[in-house]
């Protein structure tokens, strides 16, 4: 089934590079593995995405993903609007409703965005509240300083994470570099992220759809990407599983990973990701993933 979704998506793919129409669509289809040292795994996801992208101000996304986790399965459909106000404005706001195993929240909803402030300098600002089914809820906030340039843009947020009802809370640093090809297709994403929290908040489906992907941002992807955008920060799609107040006594997660978009012609993309970290208990994990984008 889904060799023949990627048949499909490169059909057509020719079939719009032909005509040299401006694309209206968008249509992804990936898959990820993620690897650990301990016990931990593995973890592996899916993804089928669609973005409508006829409107000057912004795309709209809708993104189906599955996981497959030693716990059980799980799917998540994510609904997206991204407005671009210019090159170094933007925002973008996301709802999801989850399924099957409680690591994915039943319901998400974030608002992630970049003001210009002076020139190329900016501020990236980012909520999101997520629910799960046993009455658990998380917060997340990330606030910090954006620089875009024309050829490189950099970002840099602090972020904290609150759980209710225990009351416990988690926080961390990230870092995205992010390097423009020539031309204006195609894209290098460096990412740096350490503190309580962040392995689950910024790669929760191992990479397919971790960042907003809204235009102008520091990094390269995530759930519904605008053509040649970047992101914010990350969002808590996935469930924390130790935070209750005494992260201090948790090994410092740390992730270091590197995504790209690679041009295979006018309407194909190739998105892949690799990324190393380490995470609670001492574990580390490495991590994969490649998407086919297909715009006409």
């Amino acid at each position: 089934m889904k060799a023949l979704l990627a048949t499909l998506l490169i059909s057509t793919a020719l079939q719009g590079q032909s005509t040299g129409v401006a694309p209206t669509f968008q249509a992804s289809l990936g898959g990820s593995f993620q690897g650990f040292t301990g016990i931990t795994g593995p973890w592996r996801s899916w993804s089928l995405g669609g973005a409508y992208l006829g409107d000057p101000k912004g795309p709209w996304t809708l993104d189906l993903l599955g996981f497959d986790r030693p716990e059980g399965n799980a799917a998540l459909l994510a609904l997206g609007r991204q407005l671009s106000f210019g090159q170094a404005t933007w925002v973008a706001a996301h709802l999801a409703a989850g399924a099957g195993k409680d690591y994915l929240p039943r319901f998400r909803a974030e608002a992630d965005m970049n003001l210009t402030l002076s020139g190329p300098w900016g501020l990236g600002l980012m909520g999101g509240y997520s629910a799960y089914t046993d009455g658990i809820s998380s917060t997340l906030l990330q606030a910090g300083p954006s620089y875009t340039g024309i050829t490189w843009a950099l970002s840099a947020r602090w972020q904290v994470i609150r759980y209710n009802p225990e009351g416990g809370s988690d926080g961390g640093a990230i870092l995205d570099l992010r390097r423009q090809n020539p031309g204006g297709r195609g894209w290098h994403s460096l990412r740096l992220a350490w503190g309580h929290g962040i392995v689950e908040s910024t790669q929760g489906t191992t990479s397919l759809a971790g960042p907003t992907g809204s235009p102008g941002g520091a990094s390269g992807g995530g759930f519904g990407q605008s053509p040649g955008g970047g992101n914010g920060s990350g969002r808590v799609w996935l469930r924390s599983q130790g935070s209750t107040g005494t992260t201090g006594d948790l090994p410092t997660e740390a992730l270091a990973s590197l995504f790209s978009e690679w041009p295979l012609g006018k309407a194909l993309a190739l998105r892949t990701e690799a990324a190393w970290g380490g995470w609670r208990g001492g574990e580390h994990f490495w991590s994969g993933s490649a998407q086919l984008l297909c715009r006409f």
